[in-house]
C-alpha cells in the first residue's frame, strides 16, 4: 500500500471511530449531551404576574396529564404554586407557556433576548440525588416586573407599578432616627429593631425586616408587602395599613390603637396581640396560605 493510500485509510478509520464514539455518547447521559424529553406546557391564569413555583415528586399530589404523549400539561393554580407527584426529567425540549382565560389562550414569549418576553429567571433544581424531588421556578411579567417581584405568588400589577429600584438591605439600622423617611416602593431587608419611623412613608414597599420595638406611629404603610415581617412590640398607633399584605407577620405585643387595617390581608400564620380582632378592624382573612408556607 502506498503512503498516500495508507494516509487516506487512516483518516477514514479515524473519522469512523469518531462517529461511533459520538453515537455511543448520544445514548449516555454521562457524556454531557442533553437527551430530548417530552415538552412541558404551562397554562397560566390570564393576567397572572409574579413568580411561579412547581414542586415535582410530591407524594400524594396529583400527576400531570400528557397530551397525545407530546406535552406534559402544567395547569398553574391562582396561587402560583403547583405540586405534583410526577417526576421531573432532565433534558432538552421546546417548552410552551400560555396565558389562559375561559375563552382563549395566548402563547407567551419565553426568550429573554426577544422583544415582548414574559417568562424570566427560569431555574430548575433537584432536591435529592435520585431526581425524585425537584423544583422549577420562573417569573411571569415584563422585565421591570421581573426585577421588582421577589416572592412566589401573584402580585397585583398596580402594586408593582408603585415599586422602585431603591433597595435598603444588609444594613443594621437598629434604633436609627428615620422620622419622616421616604421609603415608598422600596425593597427593605434590614435590621430596624427599635428604629424611629414616625410618619415615615413605606407605602407599597416590600418590607422583609425586623421591626420589633420600632416606632411606627402615623407611618404610611398603605399597600406595603409585609409578608413574614417581625413587628413584635412595635408602636403602630395611628399607622395606615390600608390594603397592606400581612400574611405571616408577627404583631404580638404591638400597640395598634387607631391603626387602619381596612382591606389589609392576613392569613392563619399572622400573629396578633392578645384580644385583637383583625376582622373588626377591617382586615380580610386570606383562606389560601401563601406558597411555601
Amino acid at each position: 500500500m502506498s503512503s498516500r493510500a495508507h494516509d487516506s485509510f487512516s483518516v477514514m478509520r479515524g473519522a469512523l471511530a469518531q462517529i461511533f464514539l459520538l453515537l455511543v455518547c448520544l445514548t449516555l447521559p454521562s457524556c454531557g449531551y442533553e437527551q430530548e424529553r417530552k415538552a412541558d406546557q404551562f397554562l397560566i391564569p390570564h393576567g397572572y404576574i409574579g413568580w411561579i413555583q412547581i414542586d415535582y415528586g410530591v407524594k400524594g399530589a396529583p400527576p400531570l396529564p400528557a397530551i397525545a404523549g407530546q406535552h406534559v400539561v402544567h395547569k398553574i393554580p391562582p396561587t402560583g404554586h403547583l405540586k405534583t407527584s410526577t417526576i421531573a426529567h432532565d433534558g432538552w425540549a421546546k417548552d410552551e407557556y400560555y396565558s389562559v382565560s375561559k375563552t382563549k389562550r395566548q402563547l407567551l414569549v419565553d426568550d429573554e433576548d426577544k422583544k415582548g418576553c414574559m417568562i424570566w429567571g427560569l431555574e430548575f433544581g433537584l432536591r435529592d440525588e435520585h431526581n425524585n424531588h425537584a423544583t422549577k421556578t420562573f417569573c411571569v411579567g415584563t422585565r421591570k416586573q421581573y426585577l421588582l417581584a421577589d416572592r412566589t405568588g401573584p402580585i397585583d400589577p398596580f402594586r408593582l407599578s408603585q415599586r422602585t429600584q431603591k433597595r435598603v438591605e444588609y444594613k443594621d439600622l437598629a434604633k436609627a432616627n428615620l422620622i419622616g423617611a421616604n421609603f415608598k416602593g422600596a425593597y427593605i431587608s434590614a435590621v430596624l429593631t427599635g428604629a424611629n419611623l414616625q410618619k415615615a412613608n413605606l407605602s407599597y414597599s416590600r418590607v422583609n425586616a425586623d421591626l420589633s420595638h420600632a416606632d411606627l406611629r402615623k407611618a404610611n404603610l398603605t399597600g406595603a408587602d409585609m409578608f413574614g415581617a417581625t413587628l413584635t412590640h412595635a408602636d403602630l398607633r395611628g399607622a395606615n395599613l390600608h390594603k397592606a399584605l400581612l400574611e405571616g407577620a408577627d404583631f404580638r405585643g404591638a400597640k395598634l390603637i387607631g391603626a387602619n387595617f381596612k382591606d389589609a390581608h392576613y392569613d392563619k400564620f399572622t400573629k396578633w396581640p392578645k384580644n385583637f380582632n383583625p376582622v373588626k378592624h377591617g382586615a380580610k382573612l386570606v383562606s389560601v396560605p401563601p406558597p411555601g408556607r
